[in-house]
């Protein structure tokens, strides 16, 4: 039995075990604290350690920035670790599958970024127009480039549905949309830069194929 076919009879792809696709939510946030208080921000690479606070400032200065409200003046450790930690619940999640997918959104994070609620994800999941990866402990997860400037990449919606047709394995879709074709960009970023009947093309061939 192929992996694709396993993963169509358990509904779970079977390199997603339990909660190992996800990793701590509140790592991204000790940068930021450490820039706040003028720390140096720990790195395993000492060689990067200045690039890596550099950047951890400017992530710092450009929160500050975009959030007017926030006196950061007023912030001691206490109220400044309830900041970062608002800030990052509504990031993506770094897991092991970031390398090829990139990081996961959670459907509570997601909602944030998107704006609906979990029953509206529910909903775009069951029409095509969302993919949703789940572990095997059940917890759904959704790949972050399905995103982009705060809505859905448009045509992915054409794009999964088409892809649907030949298989459904969720995982195995996002793969292929994540994934470069013979040197090119991916399917996901034809879609980013407006080749929607394109990548819908090359979806409802790869379908065919998968349906063979």
């Amino acid at each position: 039995m192929t992996t694709i076919q396993k993963a169509q009879k358990t509904g779970l792809h079977p390199h997603v075990k339990g909660k190992s696709v996800l990793a701590s939510g509140s790592g991204g946030g000790a940068g930021i604290r450490a820039a706040h208080r003028g720390e140096a921000v720990k790195r395993p690479r000492p060689a990067r350690h200045a690039v890596a606070r550099d950047r951890a400032l400017r992530l710092a200065d450009a929160i500050l920035e975009r959030v007017p409200d926030l006196d950061e003046w007023a912030l001691d450790d206490e109220h400044l670790d309830e900041t970062v930690d608002m800030i990052a619940g509504v990031l993506p999640r770094r897991s092991p599958w970031d390398e090829l997918l990139g990081p996961f959104y959670t459907t509570h994070s997601l909602g944030e970024v998107l704006g609906v609620s979990r029953q509206a994800i529910g909903k775009r999941v069951a029409s095509g127009s969302l993919i949703r990866v789940r572990t095997q402990d059940g917890e759904s997860l959704y790949p972050a480039f399905q995103v982009r400037d705060g809505v859905l990449v448009p045509g992915l919606g054409e794009v999964v549905q088409a892809l649907r047709v030949g298989t459904d394995d969720e995982y195995a879709i996002a793969q292929w949309l994540a994934t470069p074709v013979d040197g090119g960009p991916s399917p996901i970023n034809r879609l980013v830069a407006g080749d929607v009947d394109g990548a819908l093309a090359r979806a409802q061939h790869t379908a065919m194929a998968w349906a063979a």
